[in-house]
């Protein structure tokens, strides 16, 4: 009897080899994407930044946390110019931490433009300044703690689509009224906000932390709707009904 030889059937391994070349086109281009990092919009930023910004931004990747955040040692450490220009943008871009207080940059802040770039950021220092406008924060979607303490801050809806913010300091922002765009929040701190409305509390269910010390407040009873609620704190000897 003559044995018949079938041809071997390669549709199995075709598609597995497809898939494999398809995965390796994405991982491409992803790399290439990222080597070409930084793209020349991200060069247009950085030169348009003013002496002072790029001081603070270098001074954070070149000492990190080592560094003293006062305005001296800043104008000590910081530089105008990047040491080796690619590679230490690339760094700024993926600075996952950046602070720029009064106290370090020696001036009020006031427009934080600047940082529309920093999308990385995870946590933001813009304490002692004279920041109103956050718009320039709406895209970023990893910030995680945010601290604005000390600013003339009013209007948060610029806050509301980022869906990762656990934590803001809006200690002694006077002219707040509207906390409802911060649902996401689990920390809240309000001291000194005189002119809150603290009924537009009622909405942020995620809060575990919330201080409103300094706040002359009559009736809280709009904290008994935060069920998962497990510390306030309250001006010292107000008599309040909860």
């Amino acid at each position: 009897m003559t044995k018949k030889h079938l041809p071997a059937t390669t549709t199995g391994s075709s598609v597995a080899l497809r898939k494999v070349s398809n995965s390796l086109a994405i991982t491409n281009k992803l790399l290439a994407t990222i080597d070409e990092r930084p793209t020349e919009e991200d060069w247009a930023w950085w030169n348009g930044l003013n002496d002072e910004v790029k001081r603070l931004l270098t001074a954070h990747i070149y000492h990190g946390d080592n560094f003293d955040y006062e305005y001296d040692k800043l104008q000590e450490i910081g530089r105008t110019e990047l040491i080796n220009p690619k590679e230490d943008l690339k760094q700024i871009l993926d600075l996952t931490s950046f602070c720029c207080s009064s106290f370090l940059s020696n001036r009020f802040i006031e427009d934080i433009s600047f940082l529309t770039n920093l999308v990385n950021l995870t946590e933001l220092n813009l304490e002692y300044n004279k920041i109103n406008d956050l718009s320039p924060l709406i895209n970023m979607v990893n910030l995680n703690k945010l601290y604005l303490k000390m600013n003339y801050t009013h209007d948060l809806s610029p806050l509301a689509n980022l869906i990762n913010l656990n934590k803001l300091d809006l200690t002694y922002n006077y002219d707040i009224h509207d906390l409802s765009p911060l649902t996401n929040l689990s920390e809240l701190n309000l001291t000194g906000n005189y002119a809150i409305n603290i009924n537009t509390l009622s909405n942020l269910n995620n809060l575990t932390v919330l201080d409103l010390s300094k706040m002359e407040i009559d009736n809280i009873s709009v904290l008994s709707n935060l069920t998962h609620l497990t510390k306030y704190s309250t001006k010292k000897g107000n008599e309040l009904e909860y």
